[in-house]
């Protein structure tokens, strides 16, 4: 598997990144969710990433602002706006509803 931080192609600096994990409303975990950027401050592949049976995913992005991140699994969808700071990480916390 490639390396998330790939993706926002940058090998010089520090790449930009969206962490999270995916929960059900209980908070358990889940695995095998597909997590995808809905909205971004720059253009992005149209591509969805898979959750660890963590729950958690990591997205590389290319530059910082503002994304809404959505996660889809077998109970439902989330959907949260995360904002990714210059030389660094965000995370975010995605509860899907039915």
């Amino acid at each position: 598997m490639r390396d998330p931080a790939h993706l926002a192609g940058d090998t010089e600096e520090e790449a930009l990144l969206i962490n999270g994990v995916v929960v059900n409303g209980d908070g358990r975990p889940v695995g095998d969710a597909r997590v995808a950027l809905v909205d971004a401050p720059a253009e992005v592949p149209d591509i969805a990433v898979l959750t660890g049976e963590d729950g958690h995913f990591s997205i590389g992005v290319p530059v910082s602002g503002s994304y809404r991140v959505a996660a889809y699994g077998d109970a439902g969808h989330a959907l949260e706006t995360v904002e990714v700071g210059p030389g660094g990480a965000a995370r975010v916390r995605l509860v899907i509803q039915p």
